[in-house]
């Protein structure tokens, strides 16, 4: 992931990349895509892209700054792992208990960041 421009850019292929899912291996496509979305209606809820939704159809084209726009590599990065984190819950569920709790309480403790990167960037709104 780190050298290819495409994979950083790409969400689907990004998401991929941090699932450790080759990029040639389509047959998960569908139901990452969901799963994609699903956070980002979390994201929308914090106030992270267009204030009517972001959602992406199949995943080939779309690229983080059409969420984002132009925002902080340091945001970008939030959201990036946020939103690779939450598809995992859904997508690959640790079966141990102890490690779930930690995953959630890692995904609060990221919304909790990301609502003050935008508070500091003045990226929501007002």
């Amino acid at each position: 992931m780190a050298g290819d421009p495409d994979v950083l850019s790409n969400i689907l292929k990004s998401v991929k990349a941090g699932l450790l899912i080759p990029e040639s291996e389509t047959i998960f496509d569908s139901a990452l895509v969901l799963h994609i979305n699903s956070a980002f209606t979390n994201l929308n809820n914090l106030g992270v892209g267009p204030d009517d939704g972001y959602a992406i159809s199949t995943g080939s084209t779309e690229s983080w700054s059409d969420l984002l726009g132009v925002v902080p590599e340091s945001f970008m990065s939030l959201v990036k792992s946020y939103t690779i984190l939450f598809v995992k819950t859904l997508f690959d569920p640790t079966g141990s208990s102890v490690i779930m709790t930690a995953t959630k309480e890692l995904l609060i403790q990221m919304e909790a960041r990301i609502n003050q990167q935008i508070e500091l960037y003045s990226l929501r709104e007002v």
